[in-house]
């Protein structure tokens, strides 16, 4: 369904729309998504990334990074990873968790404002302080957001329960 607009989709990014793409949707901007049965889902082609997913080998795990100095935490669910070389900017350096393939550092692809994140959460209402970048990059300069006082608070709740080093990642 994207592909008809392929050239402009490229040329959004490249001009710095802000753009966001969780669970599996960063992986129709790669080059390819090969089936276990063979098959291959062509993809967009922006990142020399292909995903391969496992259908019967889900990865389950919390999931806690950085964007900058920012921490970020959610939940990984997915069936596949990417490989690629080279692999493009992270979004996310891993502090616990996966990355974009289970030998990388970072996870997710950072390109312009293009962020795409296998990271699920949901992602923006569990992270006030990554959700308050994204706007204020959208041009709002000074964000407020709904039930901004207790998203900070259970944003700090799970922060710390997430940098405890009893606190399982992987399911």
């Amino acid at each position: 369904a994207l592909r008809p607009h392929k050239e402009r989709l490229k040329s959004l990014i490249d001009s710095g729309t802000v753009v966001l793409c969780t669970g599996n949707a960063m992986e129709v901007f790669g080059q390819a998504i090969e089936m276990e049965d063979g098959t291959r889902v062509e993809g967009l082609g922006f990142f020399p990334t292909v995903a391969s997913p496992k259908m019967l080998n889900r990865f389950n795990s919390l999931f806690l990074g950085k964007l900058e100095d920012i921490e970020v935490v959610g939940f990984q669910s997915q069936f596949a990873f990417s490989e690629g070389e080279p692999l493009p900017e992270p979004l996310f350096q891993v502090v616990k968790g996966a990355g974009i393939d289970k030998k990388s550092t970072g996870e997710g692809i950072r390109y312009h404002h293009f962020f795409g994140t296998s990271v699920l959460g949901p992602l923006l209402p569990l992270n006030p302080p990554f959700t308050r970048y994204l706007l204020q990059l959208l041009g709002v300069k000074e964000p407020t957001l709904a039930f901004e006082e207790e998203a900070q608070r259970a944003y700090e709740v799970r922060l710390a329960e997430f940098h405890r080093p009893d606190i399982q990642m992987e399911a």
